[in-house]
């Protein structure tokens, strides 16, 4: 089973570190008690993450030699893969317990405290995500170590992120529905700059003579407990493309499956504005039938993210090692050679009254790699 987000992601780059510290604290863990001083390691969360964690779902510790049984009892994760929720002890329903945590990339750090008996206990574990959907790892305190079985966690599909070296915008430049009876197509109120890149966000559903349902990219006969891409039922064999959201009258691969019904796709601007509408008709040859609308009800949302390049700042170190060879000067060009990146950051403390100098500087250095 696999969950799809599909906003970049390349998500907020940095996060601050986490340390979790415990002081001497007395605590206790399915009957053990413990006195503990001792600090986890620290994680940056800046990768995005690659699993969603389910719930409910069992959590078996060990500790200090016998296995105590948790259920994780809900958990909600955003986007960067920070997680809430709450559980429970197993063996006596009056140990509750709220978790937090977050997965980055395959690695996943928690913390369960407890709210009903024993209130005030805490109890950090950092761990792994495996192929197969399980969990384990390690447990501070009178717990050693943690498992989760497989299936507990479900991989995230990233489809349609903005691409490398920009990120996506935080809020929408345009949002707007595409309404499902609508033979015509809506276009957005913005206009999409020639040589960027857009996130083209569509979510919900929609109803087809009131008992079909369809998304962005795929429909279902039985309330999404399966579903197929596109309509080929006896004797509607309607192809691929039917129920699809087109994009300028043109269709799209919207990705994998989504149980969110949320897919996006990057979108080249083209300073214009961006038509999408709902396929009704025969997808094999093309042809939109007008008179199926009728029997349509309900909507998509769209919503358009710009693609914005991503500023890095750099000093003369980042030139070296062939490190010029990744950068650009400030009009997005990329430089010849490391002098030329060792002048433009000289540039930048110096300003441009220094550029004849520099210049002669860029120029020295270009030549002197000529010759070797």
């Amino acid at each position: 089973m696999r969950r799809i987000y599909r906003f970049d992601e390349k998500f907020k780059k940095t996060r601050n570190k986490i340390a979790v510290t415990l002081t001497s604290l007395g605590l206790t863990f399915g009957g053990f008690i413990s006195f503990y001083s001792l600090s986890l390691p620290s994680l940056a969360v800046a990768q995005a993450p690659n699993w969603s964690l389910s719930a409910p779902v069992g959590i078996e510790f060990t500790c200090g030699g016998g296995t105590y049984s948790h259920t994780l009892d809900t958990v909600s994760q955003d986007v960067d893969g920070n997680m809430t929720g709450n559980g429970h002890y197993n063996a006596n329903g009056s140990y509750t317990w709220d978790f937090t945590g977050a997965i980055n990339g395959d690695s996943i750090t928690f913390t369960l405290v407890y709210t009903g008996s024993n209130s005030g206990y805490t109890l950090n574990a950092v761990g792994s995500v495996m192929p197969d959907g399980s969990v384990n790892g390690t447990t501070d305190g009178n717990c050693q170590t943690f498992t989760m079985a497989a299936g507990s966690a479900t991989a995230i599909v990233r489809v349609g992120m903005c691409p490398d070296g920009t990120m996506q915008s935080t809020d929408p430049i345009d949002t707007f529905s595409v309404y499902s009876a609508s033979v015509s197509s809506t276009p957005s109120s913005v206009s999409l700059d020639s040589g960027k890149k857009y996130l083209i966000v569509a979510s919900g559903t929609w109803t087809n003579v009131g008992k079909n349902v369809s998304d962005a990219e795929y429909a279902s006969t039985d309330g999404w407990s399966t579903h197929m891409d596109g309509y080929d039922i006896n004797p509607y064999f309607l192809g691929e493309g039917e129920f699809d959201l087109r994009i300028n009258d043109g269709f799209v691969d919207w990705g994998s499956y989504s149980s969110e019904h949320t897919y996006s796709y990057v979108f080249d601007g083209a300073d214009s504005t961006v038509s999408l509408g709902v396929f009704d008709g025969n997808s094999n040859t093309n042809s939109v039938e007008s008179g199926w609308y009728g029997d349509n009800s309900g909507s998509l949302e769209i919503k358009i993210y710009s693609c914005d390049k991503v500023e890095v700042e750099f000093d003369k170190d980042h030139c070296k090692k062939y490190g010029w060879r990744e950068l650009e000067d400030d009009h997005g060009k990329p430089f010849r050679n490391q002098g030329q990146c060792v002048s433009a950051k000289h540039r930048h403390h110096h300003g441009d009254k220094d550029d004849h100098d520099n210049r002669h500087h860029e120029e020295h250095h270009e030549n002197n790699s000529r010759r070797r």
